[in-house]
């Protein structure tokens, strides 16, 4: 019963935060176990959710024949019991083998300092809740559409897992990744958003185009585009690189965008525009012109205040020569 509380005071904390924030449409991400809180909070309020994305999910991780979720209990006892022994040579064990990636051993020494960096009590309730869990019951109440993002070779949701939420899950997606281990937004984290991307709805007026019907090339004209926006400043190509990368030729007319920006703001502002674009890890139209019409107008320099005063004086002299009484005029 306290594994049932646990889990679902992570969902209602989870919707404490959409409720302070008035969340409407939300595409809530979950990763492992906060995948299952996901799916908590969005039985518990449907309404406020779009779409579920849902990272090496598993809905009971103990083997409960026919089901498969790839631990035996003895093995979760086994290692609760070794993070009360000696929690650090828990983590050192267990990171590694969740990353899964040999060759890359500054990813398991991540999550190795992750794990030594939590108060070792808080973590054995929290492997506790998590392991020891089931919410095979809580699958078929889902009312929102998911995707499931399903590592090849993962020891903590193994594939037999993924083929059973594709079935168990109404209205899912099951990609199956070439990733490997446990974490693929950390190892494999080009694929994920690949695949997420993928799977989203596409921005309103937008049509997704199958890769086999793209162009083979960029066209020239879109070369062109680039080649002037890179002549134009550094960060400004950079930007307009970014949205011919992430929307190919649907992106020209952002970059047609930030063009019309510069003539209206001038080179140097979208320069700054999209060098705070490219900081922020957004380097989108959308973000470049927002910037631009939310920054603080520059106070106006001599040379443009100088033929205002001369144009205010030349307007001056023609309004006293318009009203000058004349000479021949009685008094």
């Amino acid at each position: 019963m306290g594994l049932v509380v646990a889990q679902v005071n992570w969902a209602l904390a989870m919707l404490d935060v959409v409720h302070a924030l008035d969340l409407r449409d939300v595409i809530l991400v979950g990763h492992s176990v906060s995948a299952m809180v996901a799916v908590l909070a969005a039985n518990r309020e449907p309404g406020r959710f779009e779409r579920l994305i849902l990272i090496g999910p598993s809905p009971r991780y103990v083997n409960d024949p026919p089901y498969v979720g790839g631990f035996e209990r003895a093995d979760i006892e086994g290692l609760l019991e070794m993070m009360d022994r000696n929690y650090i040579g828990w983590a050192e064990f267990l990171a590694p083998a969740i990353i899964k990636n040999a060759d890359r051993p500054e990813l398991g020494q991540e999550l190795t300092e992750s794990f030594c960096s939590t108060d070792p009590v808080v973590a054995r309730r929290f492997a506790e809740a998590t392991f020891l869990s089931d919410n095979r019951a809580d699958l078929a109440r889902v009312r929102v559409p998911s995707l499931i993002l399903q590592c090849s070779d993962d020891m903590v949701a193994p594939l037999e897992v993924g083929d059973y939420l594709r079935r168990e899950l109404p209205d899912s997606t099951l990609r199956v990744m070439k990733a490997t281990g446990h974490c693929p937004h950390m190892s494999h984290p080009e694929e994920t958003i690949e695949l997420m991307r993928e799977y989203l709805p596409q921005e309103r007026g937008r049509h997704r185009t199958p890769k086999e019907y793209l162009p083979k090339r960029t066209p020239q004209t879109t070369l062109q585009l680039l080649a002037i926006a890179a002549h134009s400043g550094k960060h400004i190509g950079a930007v307009c690189t970014a949205i011919h990368r992430d929307k190919g030729e649907w992106g020209v007319r952002g970059i047609l965008g930030v063009r019309a920006l510069m003539r209206q703001h001038g080179i140097v502002a979208v320069e700054d525009a999209c060098a705070a674009a490219l900081e922020m890890g957004v380097p989108t139209y959308r973000f470049v012109r927002r910037y631009l019409e939310r920054r603080p107008r520059p106070p106006l320099a001599l040379r443009q205040v100088d033929p205002l005063i001369r144009q205010l004086t030349l307007y001056r002299d023609h309004i006293n020569r318009m009203t000058k009484e004349s000479p021949d005029e009685p008094r």
